[in-house]
Parts: structure tokens; sequence; C-alpha cells
């Protein structure tokens, strides 16, 4: 899979900055180069260093940096022979995979498929090389299938430089990035040993471009934009380098239209330090705004945000599901009407980045992403979509898109599309009065299901406070995934990003338990009844596992727990909370809690202690009745001895009240 700038905006170090500003001393290795992200010298040296080696190990090292540095500035087909060189000099699985995905990427799909076929049989049964071989044969029978609804047509604005992320301004006017030699400043970059990347404009038809107002680009690297409705906003994207001051990471900007010009760009506040934002998209008539992130929160990669206009503020951003959002890369949204489209790295593809689309139901969820297949996706990288607002008014479907497919002029091209017949899910719907001629249609469905699972530690504000808020999540590498598939136990390790995939089964039910040293076992179960699809026949079910530190000798909180007046009933609104407490328990059989109540100050002591171990003592009943052994747990009621609020009694609010009125647990030594 590529990684370029030139469609991620990956981060840009500070000593690429500084090579900029100041003299920095020249990379002497690849190694070297590869660290500072100079990937265009980093393959060259690279190349050199392994001719002048003759130790097996350590060509491996230097062919494998030669085709990562290849891969990085998005030379798939240069990366090839050096990715087989280091698998077969021993660098490991690691090469063998990445070989085996760039002949993907390069439509080799049969000598992918001999590779993995061959790697599976070496190893026996590796789950990694099995997946990877279904996604060749999937990636295969995606280029077959090829949708002849579709046409596509490359734009005469192209060079041999990179042309991508178009967007039509209100004007007619096509915007799009590029690090064509126009662009402004002297300096090339070292990640792709071009020119940093500008906004331009063109007219559809014109080969000729005009750069956007010096405001906006700089000698930064500068890109991927969209317009307000009235196109007097603009959002884009801006790497490397503030006017000001230096900035290791992408952040997203906005500007409004002052004169014939642009105002200074102003960054968005929401956004975060050391995390990267980038591809911003407008939707709901300005009030939504999609974008991309590789905060850590998210599921890995980059994957897609949203942030809400409130206030006469952005709202704190909040990911999208993980319909949409999965362990490799989601990149460029673009909203028409109700349906997301995006690009996508995820296995199952045909190679590279794909555009997928997806849409909310009735119910408010995201459906399953669709591949939109030949010939709007290739084996190489591509994205970027956006539909032309004008498609709605002539009833044919028309719009943009961006790839670096075979026969384009530069790295990334521009490419014109026009629907031609209705939309391939039309094509397997019945006809109304037709029944005979519509499943004439249809074609035999080949329904694959794979099951991504991401094993993650939280991280919380005071990490010696169970009950402080939690502010992210780290992912936890070579953990132990125990995975059940009706009778079946299945043992598998996560990834070092914490992912692993497996392939499954349709009409199935699964029980997955995620296991690591120091941290409490948690689990998820998930069913795969009536999830066929026939316009998504390859589905991800995707699973977080969050686990936790038991955090012994110290009082968790158990939300939500409320009691009747005077009364110590479990009410049918506590049982969620408390099944949350009996699957922890189950979990992790093991442990032994004490379960603790405590009582607001009104009322007498005597009382208060009294209600409290009786409401402690229907808990721990409940727990037992839903299966927990009596002998791991211990009711105590605290009454108002331990208050958290210490206000006057007679002054204190109700909230405050309410905060002293708790349910909690203490796992015990």
């Amino acid at each position: 899979m590529t990684n370029t700038f030139l469609k991620s905006f990956f981060v840009i170090t500070a000593l690429i900055i500084a090579a900029r500003c100041t003299t920095v001393q020249k990379a002497k290795t690849g190694a070297d180069a590869f660290d500072r992200k100079q990937y265009f010298l980093a393959a060259s040296l690279y190349e050199k260093e392994f001719g002048a080696n003759a130790e097996r190990n350590i060509r491996a090292k230097l062919a494998y940096g030669a085709a990562m540095s290849y891969q990085k500035t998005n030379e798939t087909a240069r990366s090839i022979p050096w990715f087989r060189e280091a698998a077969e000099l021993g660098f490991g699985d690691v090469a063998w995979r990445q070989y085996g995905l760039a002949l993907i990427q390069n439509r080799a799909y049969d000598e992918a498929i001999a590779v993995f076929e061959s790697r599976l049989q070496e190893k026996g049964n590796s789950e990694e090389f099995r997946l990877l071989l279904s996604s060749a044969r999937q990636a295969k029978a995606l280029y077959l299938d090829k949708l002849d609804i579709y046409e596509v047509y490359p734009l005469p604005v192209n060079t041999e430089a990179s042309e991508y992320a178009p967007v039509i301004s209100v004007r007619g006017e096509l915007l799009f990035t590029s690090d064509r030699p126009s662009g402004t400043g002297e300096e090339n970059y070292k990640w792709t040993g071009r020119k940093f990347s500008d906004l331009f404009t063109a007219t559809e038809g014109s080969s000729e471009a005009t750069l956007l107002d010096p405001a906006i680009n700089t000698t930064a690297n500068e890109g991927t934009a969209c317009f307000s409705q009235d196109g007097n906003i603009l959002f884009f994207t801006r790497c490397g380098l503030s006017l000001d001051q230096p900035d290791a990471y992408c952040k997203l900007f906005v500007t409004k239209r002052d004169g014939a010009g642009w105002s200074e760009p102003q960054v968005l506040a929401f956004q975060k330090e050391q995390v990267n934002y980038m591809h911003p998209c407008l939707a709901a008539s300005d009030s939504v705004l999609f974008f991309v992130s590789d905060h850590e929160r998210g599921e890995g990669g980059f994957d897609i945000y949203y942030s809400e206009w409130k206030e006469d503020d952005w709202s704190e951003p909040e990911r999208l599901g993980k319909r949409i959002n999965s362990p490799s890369n989601e990149k460029f949204p673009f909203m028409f009407r109700d349906t997301l489209y995006f690009a996508s790295d995820r296995l199952g593809g045909l190679g590279g980045l794909d555009i997928y689309k997806s849409f909310v139901n009735e119910n408010g969820d995201w459906q399953p992403p669709i591949n939109l297949k030949s010939p709007l996706n290739s084996s190489e990288d591509d994205f970027a979509l956006i539909i032309d607002p004008g498609s709605s008014e002539d009833g044919q479907v028309h719009g943009f898109f961006s790839s670096s497919r075979e026969g384009g002029m530069g790295k990334d091209d521009l490419y014109r599309f026009v629907r031609t017949k209705a939309d391939e899910s039309i094509l397997i719907a019945q006809e109304p009065g037709k029944p005979e001629d519509s499943a004439a249609l249809k074609k035999p469905v080949r329904y694959q299901a794979y099951l991504s699972i991401r094993v993650v530690q939280t991280i919380r504000e005071n990490p010696d406070d169970p009950n402080s808020r939690v502010i992210g999540k780290n992912p936890i590498p070579n953990t132990l995934v125990l995975l059940r598939e009706g009778a079946t136990p299945i043992q598998l390790r996560t990834n070092n990003n914490g992912n692993v995939l497996r392939e499954i089964n349709y009409d199935e039910n699964y029980f997955v338990l995620a296991t690591a040293p120091g941290l409490l076992n948690a689990s998820r179960e998930i069913s795969t009844y009536n999830e066929r699809d026939e316009n998504n026949p390859t589905k991800t079910f995707n699973v977080e596992i969050t686990l936790d530190r038991p955090f012994t000798g110290k009082e968790v909180l158990i939300p939500d727990i409320f009691y009747d007046l005077d009364k110590w009933d479990i009410r049918p609104d506590a049982e969620p909370p408390l099944n949350t407490l009996v699957q922890l328990l189950k979990d992790n059989p093991r442990i032994r809690i004490q379960l603790s109540s405590h009582t607001d100050c009104r009322g007498t002591d005597e009382y208060n202690l009294d209600l409290s171990q009786k409401r402690a003592q229907a808990a721990i009943e409940y727990l037992i009745k839903n299966g927990i052994d009596v002998n791991r747990l211990l009711p105590k009621g605290y009454g108002e001895t331990q208050l958290i609020n210490k206000c006057i009694c007679e002054q204190c609010t109700e909230d405050e009240h309410q905060a002293n009125r708790r349910t909690t647990f203490i796992v015990l030594e």
C-alpha cells in the first residue's frame, strides 16, 4: 500500500523544516535519510549500500529499506524487485507480505496469489497469509467485475507532477492540489524530490492552471481543500511550516474571501498537538465538517471524524463508526446528498486506495461500505472522488476523482467520470413487472466475512484514578486474543498496531476475549446471522476491546445505579451497569470484589448505614443470580461516612447529594 504525502499529508519532521531554513548535515546512509523522511534520497542510498555489501542479513535490510523508500514516494513498480530481494534474503514475513501487496497494486494478481499460496503452504495454518490470499483473490475478482456504468476521462490539466484532490468552486472552477514546478518557493520536498504542494485553479477543459492566493499558498505544503456553499469560506490543509513557527504536523485552516483575495488563514481551535488533521469536507448546509486524523483513539492509521457547528464554534470532534473506519486508512471524505464517499486501503480492495460509498439508514446507522469497482477503482491508488452539484439538475451523475493508475501523466492525475447508467445497486434489484429480466442481471454472489479486532488500553487523565476521565486509547501489540467460533476455541495475537484480522463465517456467533499481563480481561460478542448483503458481499465486522488496569484497592464507580427513596431493591434501569460488572467478573474469574454502597448526608448515621448495607447486599444478590460465585463477593455499606461532596448538608445541591449516593466496587488482593 502506498503511503505518500501526496495523498495523506503524513508527518513532516522538524529535520525537514530545518533543512529549508538552516544548514543541515546531509544524510550519508539510506537509514539516516529514511529516518529524516527524505525517501527520495533514501532509495538511491540504500541501493548503493546494497551493491557494496556482501553480508546476507545486511543486504536483506538494505533491500527492504530501498523497497519501503520507493513505496513512500509512490513508485510501487520499483519497490517490487526490492521487496522480493529482501524476502528471498530472509528478511521475514513482513517482506513477503509487502511483496505480495505491491504485486496486487501493480495488477499482478496471479503472482500475488502464488506468493501467498506458497507462504501459506510453507508456514502451515498462518492466519495472516490465509487472509492475504483471500484478499488477493478478492482483488482479482473485483478487477474482473468491471462496471459498465461509468466513463472515465483524464483532464488536460494533468502534468508529470502530481495533481489530486479536486474541488468545484461556485464559479465552476476546479481547485486542486499539485506539486508542479510552478509552485511557491524554490526548495524541493525531500520526501518526494519534487516541489512542495500548493493549491491551483483551472477551468475544466483547460491545460493551464493558476496559483491560488499567496495568503494561502506558502513555502509549506498546502492542499486538499473544500468550499462553503456560497464559496466565501475555504477550509484547507497545511503541513510542515506555519507562517510564524515550525509545525511538524498537518493542521486544518480556514480562510474567508476578502475582496479579490483571501484573509489570513486561521487554524481550527479543536485540533490537538502532535496529531495530524487533513482532508476537510463540509456537509449538511455547512453545519458539519468531516475530516481525517490519525488521533490515537482512532481505529488505526487514519480515520474519518466530524465536527458540528454549534454556538458559533466547531464542536469537539467525534469519530465515525466502525462501519466506516477500519484498522487500515480511511481518507478523503466527501458527502453528496445522503451518501458518503471515501478512500480506504483496507484488505479486499483492488489494491492501494479504493473509493467506497456508504449512507445512513433509517435507524441512523452507517451501511457497510460498497467498493465502487473498476473503472473508478484500479490496482493503484484511487481517491478524493467528488460529484458535481449540477448532477442533481441534469439527471446524469458526473464528477472528478484522483488516481495514480497506469497510463496517467504524473504520479497522481485528475480524472472526470460520467455515470451513463443506473447505479450498480439498481442492477441487482428486481424491476417491477419484469422479474425474469432483473433475475438475468444477477450474478452469483461470493460472500466473505472478516472479523477485525483491535485491542487498546485506556489512557486516563489521572493514571492512578480509575474514575478519572478517559482521554485516549493506546493499541496493545502482541496481545493474546481468544476467539470462540461456536464451540471451537482459536488463539490469535495482535500485531504491532494492536489489530488482528481473521476471515469468519456468516450465520455464526462469536465470542472474543482479550488478555494482557497486568490488565483486566475484556470480551465482546458478535453475530453474523442475517448479515448477508448482495450490495456488499465482502463485509468486515469491527470489534474494539478496551482493557484497563485492575486498580486493586481503589474504589471504581458503577454509574447509573439508582434506588427509590428508602428502598434497596434493584430497579430495571440499574440492571445494565450491573450486567457490565457481571461480564467483567466472568471475564476475570480469579478476582474478588467488595461491592460498596454509599448514601448522602440526609438521615441518621444508623439509618444510612443500615440502608447502604441492604443496597450493597441487593446488588450482590443480583450478581449471584447472574452466575457469579458468592465467595468472590463482599457487600459493604458505608452510609454517609465517605462523602465525596462534603458540603453543609442543608446547603448541598441535589447534584451534590446524587454524587454522594453512589455504588462502587473494589478489586481485592
